[in-house]
């Protein structure tokens, strides 16, 4: 009686186990998510906080949240003062094999904010793919779908050496299931939208010549209404360049040109503005941009 009652006791702790460590986690795929909800936090709080939000939080707060709060950091390009500063232009010049010293080294710091306020899981894998996609000595360069295949594979490559082989299983085909959703529910074009997001903060911050601190520097300096003038006509190259020319039959410039002036009262907001485009999609709602250019 008692051997018995060990060996159930036994068959009970294994079953709590298994279930834990197994049926619990790949129950939380059962519906499959896709990269970018496994790779970006939408709750955090870099992804919801206003920008005015930013004078009441202390200097700790804010660099808890990714912000760079260097003094330097803070102030923006006052070429954009000027009425006829070309901002197609400086967008096209956004390439770090051609930026140097102190310029590089401020984009370079643009690159590493948006990925730190982003809500990523892996930051330092979304920097290094920004830094590909905005360096022409990369193959990934001006390709944001190359950029993000390959961002998507370095993810997976990562959980694969950290967790058990059964979780990985189980993660990488919910990823594989849903990435492969997205490109088959579309034409010609689909990318993330957090992703997009990101890669509008760049240019964003690239044009501004610093990161939020400089954006809001701005914003008081010039007024939101000019600010959103200059920044539509910055997120609009940034889409044209790759490849987002058109929503559904509506030019992408009117699409932006509505969204940024709300976007602008957010810390992130090239995720605004993206979110309004995936809004208007051929697929909206699954946090992909999926265009028909």
């Amino acid at each position: 009686m008692k051997k018995n009652l060990v060996t159930k006791i036994l068959l009970a702790t294994m079953f709590l186990f298994i279930f834990s460590t197994v049926v619990e986690p790949l129950a939380s795929y059962a519906n499959p998510q896709s990269y970018e909800e496994e790779f970006f936090d939408a709750d955090d709080i870099a992804n919801t906080m206003l920008i005015e939000d930013m004078d009441y939080l202390t200097k700790d707060t804010l660099e808890d949240i990714g912000v760079n709060t260097d003094d330097d950091f803070s102030e923006f390009n006052e070429e954009l003062l000027d009425e006829d500063f070309d901002v197609e232009a400086a967008v096209e010049r956004l390439d770090l094999a051609t930026l140097e010293g102190e310029e590089r080294e401020t984009f370079l710091k643009v690159i590493e904010e948006t990925a730190a306020t982003s809500g990523a899981e892996e930051v330092d894998l979304l920097e290094e793919s920004l830094i590909n996609l905005f360096d022409s000595n990369s193959e990934y360069f001006g390709d944001i779908e190359a950029a993000q295949d390959d961002l998507i594979d370095n993810y997976v490559a990562k959980i694969d050496s950290e967790e058990n082989s059964f979780l990985v299983m189980s993660k990488n085909l919910a990823l594989g299931t849903e990435t492969a959703y997205a490109k088959k529910k579309r034409a010609k074009y689909a990318v993330g939208m957090y992703f997009f997001g990101s890669v509008l903060n760049v240019v964003i911050g690239g044009i501004v010549g610093g990161g939020s601190t400089a954006l809001q520097s701005y914003i008081k300096k010039k007024g939101k209404k000019a600010v959103s003038q200059t920044l539509s006509r910055a997120a609009t190259a940034a889409a044209k360049r790759n490849k987002i020319n058109a929503v559904k039959g509506v030019a992408i410039a009117g699409i932006i040109t509505h969204a940024v002036y709300v976007a602008l009262d957010y810390l992130n907001v090239g995720l605004q503005i993206s979110k309004q485009i995936e809004k208007r999609d051929m697929y909206p709602g699954n946090e992909w941009i999926d265009i028909k250019n």
